[in-house]
């Protein structure tokens, strides 16, 4: 099958393995409880690097579309719940931002960029007006003065000049090719999502002097892998899997059939996956004295 997506034709879904059946709360965009918990995942699943933070949410609002869910426009547009969302505290562990309340800023930028996905992939049903006609996310010159309104300026610790860039490049994909937020979860998981996990993650073991601990032999956790492995132990268990735990557990999906297969690695996208693979089970291999990584 050939699919068609903003210019680009290429081959398609017969290089992916079938995803596997999955149980979908009828709340993930409906409860401000469980919007939070998707939200704080969001920044858990980026790992400091905001643009991944754009294809990950952009991975799970196209997730719970694919599993016919509705999102609540009301909800989502409460203030109450953007206030709720903005005092949240910082991720443990998370080092601390400069200036006091830019972690707030910070939260409001995502809120806002967040329900830009949502609107974009889940329009209202007849019940609501429909948006106004304009794009779903923002261009470049829209982008920065929303950052600057929010109070963010380019010389902060977080959501700097060089974060805002590597944003504003993630949400230019989506409005480059697709415009009418049409693609499917599978396509932007192979796009950006998946490689975008991994660069994360080659990001912080080829770190030498700060992040993660580095030194040779100590323990060293590589986030991505653990994920994907959870996520497929809770599969297996029949417990219910977060849209975070879904983005893992297709990941690692992904990338088992293409280890299996060598097939697959004709598809340009799905060897660029592989070679990034690689990549971050050499690093670790380095980094454990040639301990043997698999998923």
């Amino acid at each position: 099958m050939i699919v068609k997506t903003g210019g680009l034709c290429r081959p398609w879904r017969p290089f992916l393995p079938p995803p596997r059946p999955l149980r979908v709360a009828g709340d993930e965009l409906g409860s401000a409880a469980r919007l939070i918990h998707l939200f704080r995942d969001s920044y858990a699943a980026a790992q400091g690097r905001q643009w991944l933070q754009a294809y990950v949410l952009a991975w799970v609002v196209k997730h719970l579309r694919a599993h016919n869910l509705q999102a609540d426009h009301k909800v989502l547009a409460s203030a109450a719940l953007a206030e709720r969302v903005a005092r949240l505290g910082l991720p443990p562990g998370h080092p601390d931002v400069r200036p006091r309340g830019q972690a707030t800023m910070n939260f409001d930028l995502w809120w806002s960029l967040f329900i830009d996905l949502v609107r974009m992939n889940h329009r209202p049903g007849p019940a609501l007006p429909a948006w106004p006609r304009r794009r779903f996310l923002p261009d470049a010159a829209e982008l920065e003065d929303r950052v600057w309104q929010i109070g963010l300026r380019p010389w902060m610790s977080s959501s700097n000049w060089e974060e805002v860039s590597g944003i504003l490049r993630a949400l230019e994909f989506f409005r480059a090719h697709d415009p009418a937020g049409r693609m499917g979860p599978d396509e932007v998981m192979v796009r950006v999502t998946l490689p975008g996990m991994l660069i994360a993650e080659l990001h912080w073991l080829r770190k030498d002097e700060q992040g993660r601990p580095r030194k040779r032999g100590d323990p060293f956790e590589v986030i991505f892998m653990t994920r994907c492995r959870r996520a497929s132990t809770a599969w297996s268990a029949g417990q219910y899997l977060t849209p975070l735990d879904a983005a893992y557990l297709r990941a690692g999906d992904i990338i088992d059939g293409l280890l299996a297969s060598a097939d697959r690695l004709q598809h340009p996208l799905l060897r660029r996956i592989h070679y990034l693979y690689e990549e971050m089970r050499q690093a670790y291999e380095e980094h454990h004295q040639g301990s043997q990584v698999r998923l």
